[in-house]
């Protein structure tokens, strides 16, 4: 547990309440899951310590993988629902409006397409601008709002700021790891089925740059008690089901969200 203990104190992401550091997922709460098997990594140890390179003790690093994993998958992402101005940029989208169709949770449809009832409620719909508040859709995990992109590059930051602070070694002038670093954290990502194969030097850095952005974009919620990393999603961005690849905005200052009822898949 020797590199997991470093990795937990030094380098993983933490809030701070009322002075003191806060984690989503301790090395105990692991080592819990882990002996009770509901954790199963998607590489055994004996691929591993066969395919992968490395100096210092490979067992210990087979086992921070699989906990820099587990602690991503943590992260929980917080879908918001549309609001009316989102509503509105869509509808001025559109060059005329020839029917509305309302549908229930039954799967039961009403379509009109009098040109009274349609003008009431774009009406209505314009009218209404306000952005500043949010109401939260849903609260689920990494696997219904993004591809592997998103644990790809947060793996390999993460095991890269390990390397480089536990080992430090000579590298490049303002290197966070060396080539030889690099490919073995790529080799990593492949061997745990994070990436289909095994994927050329040049993506690292592409990794690196989306997970400063990730991170930078991380919140911290109490929800019922239990601290919660999470990241916000706003409508018009998770409604194109491909927010990873586009410009992620951010809350703005004044900008509230509120948690009705909802549900969670955890």
């Amino acid at each position: 547990m020797e590199y997991i203990d470093y990795y937990y104190k030094e380098i993983q992401y933490y809030a701070i309440v009322e002075g003191d550091r806060c984690y989503s997922v301790k090395p105990d709460n692991f080592a819990t899951v882990w002996l009770a098997g509901n954790y199963v990594p998607t590489v055994d140890f004996d691929t591993f310590n066969e395919q992968i390179e490395f100096d210092g003790d490979k067992e210990k690093l087979y086992m921070l993988c699989c906990y820099i994993i587990y602690v991503i998958e943590q992260h929980y992402f917080v879908k918001l629902r549309p609001t009316a101005k989102e509503i509105n940029d869509e509808v001025d989208k559109m060059n005329e409006v020839a029917s509305i169709t309302i549908t229930d949770k039954g799967g039961k449809t009403f379509t009109f397409n009098t040109e009274y009832a349609m003008k009431n409620v774009m009406d209505t719909i314009r009218a209404n601008t306000t952005a500043d508040s949010y109401e939260t859709d849903k609260i689920c995990k990494l696997p219904e709002v993004a591809n592997n992109t998103y644990i790809q590059s947060m793996f390999a930051i993460e095991l890269a700021n390990f390397l480089h602070y536990y080992f430090p070694v000579k590298r490049k002038k303002d290197s966070l790891v060396s080539t030889n670093e690099q490919d073995m954290i790529l080799k990593i990502l492949h061997l745990f089925k994070l990436t289909p194969y095994l994927v050329k030097r040049s993506r690292f850095r592409q990794l690196l740059m989306l997970a400063d952005k990730f991170k930078e974009n991380l919140s911290w919620i109490n929800l019922q008690g239990q601290l919660l990393p999470v990241t916000f999603i706003k409508w018009k961005q998770w409604n194109t089901n491909n927010w990873l690849e586009v410009e992620y905005e951010m809350l703005k200052e004044g900008e509230t969200v509120s948690f009705p009822l909802l549900e969670s898949n955890n």
